[in-house]
């Protein structure tokens, strides 16, 4: 009979499969724990993209700051997550932490290399303003503030400039508007900007990358802010653990040199919140905010 087997040892070895992979899934998880929205890795969805939200550690229903940042060219939401000390120092001290997720990895912004190879794949402010209201039908928010890294640092700056209603303040981190940067945006609001003295991925003096594409400089993206702003002052020099700031008196803006090249600088962002939290009640709970999660 060598070797032949029954139906009835078929069905017995079948039945000892799917026992098995039923224990697999049910020990592991399975497909069914794919992460939700509002949990590492969870992805929310908006009509035009995803992205990706986290409470703070020990989030029991309360108001809450939201700290939405955007990720560099080539990189993703889970690359701002992990970059420097942010996700964790955002949980500790109480914030939701938003990270869009950009369309092959980058942002189509006036001026940038995007803009002047292709039609955009969707629009991007768009897609950032729709992120905003998503997240704050979600979760209720008590402020709102906006940031990014490189190129994403340039698509918050552009959003915030174009429409910065809603936002409570923008954090500029090594990177500033493509050219032209504007001579101006649309309403006041309050800026640090942090590079590197080191930084030639994206210099303080900015680069061309061809006869009409150019990344801005800093002076100028700082100067458009500087007119909306109203900063009249002459500015003051000040110390900030190690990065050297000039800051504006009366007018809620400043750029935080480092000594480093193309990165967020460990410790910055506790830097930057305690800035923030010293101009905006972050424990204030906005009018109309929903009473508790929806994700």
């Amino acid at each position: 009979m060598g070797g032949r087997v029954t139906n009835g040892e078929q069905s017995t070895g079948a039945s000892a499969a799917i026992r098995a992979a039923m224990a697999a899934v049910l020990l592991l998880g399975g497909p069914a724990c794919k992460p939700a929205c509002g949990e590492r890795g969870g992805a929310c969805a908006v009509e035009s993209g995803t992205y990706f939200a986290v409470p703070p550690a020990d989030w029991d229903g309360r108001p809450l700051p939201m700290a939405m940042l955007l990720h560099g060219y080539s990189s993703t939401p889970e690359g701002i997550f992990d970059k420097a000390d942010l996700a964790e120092v955002l949980s500790d001290r109480g914030y939701l932490f938003v990270a869009p997720e950009g369309i092959d990895r980058t942002w189509t912004l006036p001026g940038s290399p995007e803009a002047d190879e292709a039609p955009a794949a969707r629009d991007d402010m768009a897609f950032l303003r729709d992120v905003a209201e998503d997240a704050a039908q979600r979760w209720p928010l008590s402020a709102r503030l906006l940031g990014g890294f490189s190129h994403g640092s340039s698509a918050a700056n552009v959003l915030a400039c174009t429409s910065p209603e809603g936002w409570d303040a923008l954090l500029s981190v090594s990177g500033t508007f493509w050219r032209p940067v504007p001579a101006r945006c649309e309403a006041a609001l309050p800026v640090r900007h942090t590079h590197g003295t080191a930084d030639r991925t994206w210099p303080a003096e900015g680069r061309m990358f061809s006869e009409t594409v150019g990344q801005g400089a800093v002076d100028d993206g700082l100067a458009a802010w500087a007119a909306t702003n109203g900063c009249e002052a002459a500015p003051v020099q000040t110390v900030e653990g190690p990065t050297r700031c000039t800051v504006w008196p009366g007018c809620a803006l400043r750029v935080c040199w480092h000594e480093g090249a193309h990165l967020w600088p460990d410790g910055e962002i506790d830097r930057q919140l305690d800035w923030f939290e010293g101009l905006v009640d972050v424990d204030a709970a906005e009018n109309g905010a929903p009473s508790a999660a929806t994700p």
